[in-house]
């Protein structure tokens, strides 16, 4: 961005003394944190790039516009503003960052036997993950869960269940609304009869 920045000095010096110039920026955002949590954030050392590009003697006749706006790659636009013109609006943009999604999955029996009355469920998040739902959300097609609605973990009892499998399910919020990365997992467990 330093050479676009230099040669529009250089076109701003042609101009008559009146004639002030005017940066519109857009700020980038930068990926932060594990792919799968989708975190970005607003760069701020674009505009302080694009500052320490101009050089001082043209500090006081170059005006730098802000923008509610951000974007994947940072973006300038350059004006000349003639005098007694108003200075430019940066268009509005709408920021839709690339998704990296990882799938959530359910450690749990894919088999148990007949009268085993409690088995274990556990939520899998990728590793460093910071989707950590507040209250994953469990259901189960038959048995009753006894413990951990709510949790990573929950315990079911099955001593009950007259069908040949059950079906555990686990959804969670998604912190990325833009992206719609999985929210939903789910295991079926076969009963063996003896």
């Amino acid at each position: 961005m330093a050479k676009e920045v230099i040669s529009f000095v250089e076109r701003l010096a042609n101009e008559p003394k009146s004639t002030r110039g005017a940066i519109a920026l857009i700020n980038w955002m930068k990926h932060v944190g594990p792919c799968v949590d989708n975190r970005w954030v607003e760069d701020e050392s674009f505009e302080d790039s694009i500052k320490a590009s101009i050089p001082k003697k043209y500090r006081k006749r170059i005006i730098l516009v802000p923008s509610e706006s951000v974007s994947i790659g940072g973006i300038a636009e350059f004006y000349l503003v003639p005098k007694r013109a108003g200075l430019p609006r940066t268009i509005e943009r709408i920021a839709h960052p690339p998704c990296c999604c990882s799938e959530i999955s359910i450690d749990g029996y894919s088999e148990v036997v007949h009268g085993r009355q409690r088995v274990r469920y556990k939520l899998v998040l990728p590793i460093r993950s910071l989707r950590v739902p507040p209250k994953p959300m469990w259901t189960i097609s038959s048995g009753a869960i006894t413990r951990g609605q709510g949790s990573d973990t929950i315990e079911v009892d099955i001593s009950d269940s007259i069908e040949e499998k059950i079906t555990v399910e686990v959804s969670i919020a998604d912190p990325s609304v833009v992206c719609g990365c999985p929210t939903m997992a789910k295991i079926t467990t076969r009963i063996l009869r003896k």
